[in-house]
């Protein structure tokens, strides 16, 4: 909490891993896959999707986002919107990416 939220360590890029700087600008190709729930309260819509901003050279390619219209925060990753609708979705994006 205290260095990705209120130190914003990752949004500065300036996030260090085991005394390396894990620098975002070096993230060229790598997908990435948003999920969020449209009823989310604790993370609002299109909240999630401010990582493209900060992974400023990521090609458009690798950047994949879905949007599930009944889910809430804790429904993105449990219960049956996760089961029936996203974790198909997540783990065919999985699929498509592993190389």
């Amino acid at each position: 909490v205290n260095r990705i939220f209120q130190k914003r360590e990752i949004a500065n890029n300036s996030f260090f891993l085991n005394d390396e700087l894990i620098d975002l600008n070096n993230m060229i190709d790598i997908p990435i896959f948003v999920i969020e729930g449209k009823n989310d309260d604790i993370s609002a819509p299109g909240q999630c999707l401010a990582a493209f901003d900060i992974l400023k050279n990521l090609n458009d390619k690798f950047k994949f986002s879905y949007l599930h219209p009944k889910a809430g925060h804790y429904g993105i990753f449990s219960g049956k919107a996760w089961r029936n609708n996203i974790r198909p979705k997540f783990l065919n994006f999985i699929s498509q990416h592993n190389d």
